[in-house]
């Protein structure tokens, strides 16, 4: 059974995951911290800066100079590899059980890949291709699931065309490096479908409430996450979430949410 964190610590986690996802000029350790919130989703004992401290002490064990060579060295070697026999379990999605196992999907294995190589001044980015996550490190790419195998750019047509199992191009901008915050969305939409595959009501909750804090999220998630939050009672909380989506739903849906917000407000009485 999963620890049951406080209140507190669940919305002090949100508020930090907030601050992070939207800050125009983040820190260098935005997207493993982040991450490392998300991880608190499904393992609530996560402790961040722990964590945090365990990724500087893997970046240290490392003695790459280039991309190659810490990609060879943490995916070539065997010591970090695709779960490809059970890819959906959520533990894959987990970066201390990442660390922990040795397994992860391809978008957590690049997280891990982009932090390390930052903390040994290696520049490496996200690249959200569809159907599949890979890196890169200026024109040459790495897939972390598949071994960190370095792959141009034909490499990763012939990736999605077995993909897609037609000789289709890639889409313009399908390799051009993905943004951090849409990287941590990816990583929230992965674990919100696996919630629902197992009909995890608990995580499915947790993966909302931090979906929602994405200042370019979707009126759809700000209204879902107002109602599971008057589904479990939390009254107040439910009314200024409405409020809030208020603010930026178009006329009809506004006067719905503030009707709403209002007869959640009223049952605080």
């Amino acid at each position: 059974m999963r620890p049951e964190p406080t209140l507190w610590a669940v919305d002090a986690l949100r508020r930090r995951f907030a601050e992070l996802v939207n800050e125009a000029d983040p820190g260098p350790e935005r997207l493993a911290e982040a991450a490392l919130i998300i991880a608190a989703a499904v393992e609530p004992s996560t402790d961040v800066d722990f964590e945090l401290d365990r990724l500087g002490a893997l970046a240290a064990s490392c003695t790459a100079t280039d991309a190659g060579a810490l990609s060879d060295e943490l995916f070539g070697s065997g010591r970090f590899v695709g779960n490809q026999g059970d890819y959906y379990d959520a533990a894959n999605s987990v970066l201390p059980l990442v660390l922990d196992r040795g397994l992860g999907i391809p978008i957590s294995l690049a997280v891990l890949f982009i932090d390390v190589a930052r903390r040994r001044d290696i520049k490496v980015e996200g690249v959200g291709m569809p159907g599949h996550f890979l890196t890169r490190s200026g024109d040459v790419f790495f897939d972390p699931f598949h071994g960190g195998i370095a792959l141009d750019e034909a490499g990763c047509e012939r990736i999605y065309q077995r993909l897609a199992g037609r000789p289709v191009s890639l889409p313009s901008g399908a390799l051009d490096p993905t943004p951090e915050p849409v990287i941590l969305q990816r990583m929230l939409w992965n674990l919100r479908s696996i919630a629902e595959g197992r009909n995890d009501g608990e995580l499915r909750f947790r993966v909302l409430g931090l979906l929602q804090t994405f200042d370019d999220m979707s009126l759809q998630v700000r209204m879902a996450w107002a109602s599971a939050l008057a589904e479990r009672g939390q009254f107040g909380e439910a009314a200024i979430a409405a409020e809030a989506a208020a603010e930026r739903a178009p006329e009809a849906a506004s006067a719905r949410l503030r009707a709403m917000a209002e007869r959640w407000a009223a049952r605080l009485n």
